[in-house]
């Protein structure tokens, strides 16, 4: 009776009040995701549970339509719990309170945290954290990759004291979980397990089982990953850092076998007098969290140059493994915080290149090693007063951080809005405040607006008005949920649209611009000023990327679009050829509809044109496979290795299709044998 009185107090004292605080958030607030999180899971996630309702739970055909081959499965998992569990309409009406989700790792830890006052004071510290805050705002899938790996760690924690199988399992499921979200997870977990092997070759050696299960837990995420697709999202990050060579990787890699070698023999010869040595106190005071998280803020406010991108990386690992080769050489490195602060060290050095060298220029790459430092800190029972204080300012720094317009009036402050940009990833609206954001009611009102001006789902438009954070906001990526669907960006054609979109240039000059007036390719110019923002989009001069060497898609696409409405306004042919419609909540912006368009009476719904393709995307996949099926017969005897492959890509696509069951189930016993 007692345990189970302990365990609603804790429930109540440590879970209820942060669960509550969040709806409330949701209620008051209204939020809408951020610029990453509403393409790559805002839509996902709702197009999934919409589909569901016409198609039943048919995972394979769902997550292939409606997410992104380049990422892992892990979002399109969530999608197929929250049908399984029959859950789909109520986050449908609401779909912010996917945080729910994101709280849910934690329970069994806090389920095992004694009642003290100290305790709940770490507690809510941890839960104001601007990092937590913005991860449990911003529907983002790195929120899962930081919170789930934050979870995993304090599980280790917890199965280093205790000893329990248990937790080490879940540890293993909290890492497995973070990396089937996006490839960050992937980062985070090998940070920790550097740290795990650098500790473990300083101090007690652990036992076999544990690394096993730990070195496996890469390769239980493997499957969920499409690494065809994979291959190419590497290529597309690296080639964010200007100056990264993607063909020196090979010299990189070599570089860093080298860097190795001798760090290891540094460990091996530190381990013999480790014993000897006096513990690491450094995060008994608040004085290097602070500065580390001064750091990180400021970083958002003064964005690291494109030009000295690999040189600010390289200075960053050097710093970060500075520090950590003096704590490995100075201080004894045994105990569960010594590997917390190496864990802590490698994360920040990781995640801080990562994001200074433009590969990944991500704030949530900030998030972790923030939570790491503020655990840690703790750790070190800091004064009570102290702890009281610091609960205390986060508390108002999380609520009460100023809007993004007070800061941009403000000359004194201006500087300060930076961390909408490169912090919050939001510029509508407020993940350290309360105000109220207006986005929803904005884009219903814009798909309305749409539809009654005859804008058809696929259609082309011209931003020459929003910043990025408001364009992806107001418009719509690929979607059932609207009635009209999708309304795509001419700057967001793929690089083969580009090239094709050149060379058409190229030939044509100003006559391809007629031929867009006179058809309508581009459906809808948006002009005015944007609603959220004072600060304007760089402006790329078409002439001058035709004379560069490297061709940038997105880059030539934006100033093919700022020419075209040149050529508009110039030839005063812009209300020949459009015409203006103003959308209520949306005041200073002009909506231009290309006069071609007309309203539609019987105008089917996104929803209605994409239930009536079902049939026909059913029949592609099982056409698909069938001639995957064909196609192995060949292999039979031949290449029974590239037989089987084919086969399995065939079950997948057709898993009803008997003759490839057989033919699959008869080549695994043959090759067994």
């Amino acid at each position: 009776m007692k345990k189970s009185i302990k365990t609603w107090y804790r429930f109540t004292l440590y879970l209820a009040f942060p669960l509550l605080y969040c709806m409330a958030w949701v209620t008051v607030v209204g939020p809408s995701p951020d610029k990453d999180g509403i393409y790559q899971l805002y839509y996902p996630l709702l197009n999934f549970l919409k589909g569901s309702e016409a198609l039943g739970l048919d995972y394979f055909v769902l997550s292939s339509e409606f997410f992104y081959d380049a990422y892992p499965d892990g979002a399109a998992i969530l999608s197929w719990l929250i049908c399984f569990l029959k859950l789909h309409s109520f986050f449908l009406k609401e779909p912010y309170l996917i945080i729910i989700f994101l709280l849910i790792p934690f329970i069994p830890i806090l389920l095992v945290t004694p009642l003290k006052s100290r305790n709940l004071l770490i507690i809510y510290g941890l839960f104001f954290l601007p990092a937590m805050q913005i991860c449990l705002k911003g529907f983002s899938p790195h929120a899962f990759n930081t919170l789930f790996s934050f979870a995993g760690v304090l599980s280790f924690v917890i199965y280093y004291r205790n000893k329990s199988i248990r937790w080490l399992i879940y540890t293993i499921f909290l890492f497995w979980v973070s990396m089937i979200f996006k490839h960050m997870g992937v980062l985070h977990f090998l940070s920790f397990l550097s740290a795990y092997f650098i500790w473990q070759l300083l101090g007690k050696a652990r036992s076999m089982h544990e690394n096993i299960l730990l070195m496996l837990t890469p390769l239980l995420a493997i499957p969920l990953y499409p690494w065809g697709q994979s291959f190419e999202y590497l290529h597309t990050s690296l080639s964010h850092a200007p100056f990264l060579r993607t063909d020196y990787l090979l010299v990189y890699f070599i570089f860093a076998i080298l860097i190795l070698i001798p760090t290891i023999i540094l460990i091996i010869k530190s381990k013999s007098i480790n014993s000897s040595k006096s513990k690491c106190l450094w995060l008994e005071s608040s004085a290097p969290v602070l500065i580390a998280i001064c750091l990180m803020f400021w970083v958002w406010v003064e964005p690291p140059s494109e030009q000295k991108s690999m040189a600010n990386a390289l200075l960053v690992l050097a710093l970060g493994y500075a520090a950590c080769t003096y704590l490995i050489t100075t201080y004894r490195i045994t105990g569960i915080r010594s590997l917390l602060i190496l864990i802590t060290l490698l994360t920040l050095s990781h995640n801080c290149s990562i994001y200074v060298s433009w590969i990944a220029k991500s704030s949530y790459l900030f998030f972790l090693p923030q939570l790491l430092l503020m655990f840690l800190w703790s750790m070190h029972r800091p004064r009570y007063g102290k702890l009281v204080l610091v609960v205390i300012g986060l508390i108002l720094l999380t609520n009460l951080f100023p809007k993004l317009s007070l800061l941009e009036q403000n000359p004194r402050l201006n500087k300060l809005s930076s961390i909408y940009f490169e912090g919050f990833k939001s510029i509508h609206q407020n993940p350290l405040g309360w105000n109220r954001s207006e986005i929803r009611k904005m884009r219903n009102n814009l798909d309305r607006t749409f539809q009654a001006e005859g804008i058809q789902n696929g259609s082309l438009y011209i931003n020459h008005a929003l910043h990025y954070h408001s364009r992806n906001a107001l418009l719509f990526a690929r979607n059932i949920i609207h009635f009209i669907g999708s309304i795509n960006s001419l700057d967001d054609l793929n690089e083969k649209s580009a090239l094709s979109l050149k060379q058409a240039w190229l030939d044509k000059k100003s006559k391809l611009f007629s031929e867009w007036s006179h058809s309508g390719k581009i459906s809808l110019i948006i002009t005015g000023k944007d609603p959220f923002t004072n600060r304007k989009n760089e402006i790329f001069n078409l002439s001058n990327l035709m004379t560069k060497q490297n061709f940038h898609p997105n880059q030539f696409l934006q100033a093919i679009g700022m020419q075209y409405f040149s050529h508009l306004k110039s030839s005063k042919t812009l209300q020949v050829f459009y015409r203006p419609v103003s959308v209520a909540s949306l005041k200073s912006l002009t909506f231009w509809i290309h006069r071609e368009l007309k309203p539609k009476e019987k105008q089917l719904s996104a929803y209605n044109v994409w239930k009536s393709e079902l049939t026909g995307l059913t029949n592609r996949f099982k056409d698909e496979a069938m001639h995957l099926f064909l196609e192995s017969n060949q292999y039979y005897d031949s290449n029974p290795e590239k037989c089987l492959q084919l086969l399995k890509k065939a079950n997948h696509l057709d898993p009803e299709n008997t003759e490839v069951k057989k033919d699959l189930e008869a080549l695994i016993q043959r090759l067994e044998k």
